[in-house]
């Protein structure tokens, strides 16, 4: 089975997906339809997983934050295998997974993307969060400190 990379993604022609709305057209090029709509062989992928209120995004591990680099690496994960927390907080998790990739970038939350589907999970190990996406009623008494503007949290 492939083991999934980076390397397999063009993040940088995102944008120039034929898969992608344009001004002239505001569909996908219809001449790309079936490709657009092509997923590929099952893949191995592991990297971080990053969900939360209206945000489920993978970064292959070693990576940057997928919103802080430059080619806008974000890659969407769907699927009903995934295990997905409850509440609106942001989490991130470690993430070992079987899935299918879009063959192009394809429209996504307000911005093009590639989007995987996530088969089956293999493993998966919560990560500790920055301090600015701990949710209220997740914090210890470290981060209700007032220096770290927290004051009040409901538990």
């Amino acid at each position: 089975m492939h083991q999934a990379s980076p390397s397999d993604f063009d993040f940088a022609a995102a944008w120039d997906s034929p898969c992608i709305p344009t001004r002239d057209r505001r569909e996908p090029n219809p001449a790309f339809a079936k490709a657009c709509a092509e997923w590929s062989e099952p893949q191995y992928f592991h990297g971080v997983w990053s969900v939360g209120f209206e945000e489920s995004n993978f970064t292959f591990m070693g990576k940057m934050d997928c919103y802080t680099m430059r080619d806008h690496s974000c890659i969407e994960l769907r699927g009903k295998a995934l295990p997905w927390p409850t509440g609106d907080c942001t989490r991130e998790f470690e993430l070992e997974f079987i899935g299918r990739r879009t063959r192009y970038a394809v429209q996504s939350t307000g911005a093009p993307a590639f989007v995987v589907s996530v088969d089956r999970v293999i493993s998966t190990r919560q990560l500790q969060a920055p301090y600015n996406w701990i949710c209220p009623s997740e914090m210890d008494d470290e981060w209700r400190a007032p220096e770290h503007g927290v004051v009040n949290a409901a538990r």
